[in-house]
């Protein structure tokens, strides 16, 4: 099964599918204080990251694939399992974009540099 669930803890474990996600939000709606531990995932459905992200849920660990959790951390910014809470600078969230779409991580549509603040 691609997530386990403890008592307090789900834990992701290798890829996990868009099937997962009704259990995933029953489960969260059932235990509001249960944690996220997706060090073990290689894949995370959109499906389940949307949960994830409305849940707001603590992160006790980060999936070991860089990209995987560049993505997830990127995602969930105001994770209570990150250290820092506040949002990074502009400049920084410049300066990784670039960075991302020079590496060819991102397509430059995806950004709309009309919102972008100095």
């Amino acid at each position: 099964m691609p997530i386990e669930f403890k008592k307090d803890c789900a834990w992701f474990l290798d890829a996990v599918s868009v099937e997962e996600a009704e259990g995933l939000l029953e489960w969260l709606q059932e235990n509001p204080s249960a944690k996220i531990d997706l060090s073990a995932c290689s894949h995370l459905h959109a499906a389940n990251l949307q949960i994830l992200m409305a849940a707001k849920r603590m992160i006790s660990g980060w999936p070991e694939d860089a990209k995987l959790r560049v993505w997830l951390e990127a995602a969930l910014p105001y994770s209570p399992g990150k250290e820092n809470q506040r949002a990074p600078p502009a400049d920084r969230r410049k300066r990784q974009r670039a960075k991302e779409r020079h590496h060819g991580n991102i397509p430059d549509a995806t950004f709309d540099n009309a919102t972008e603040k100095p």
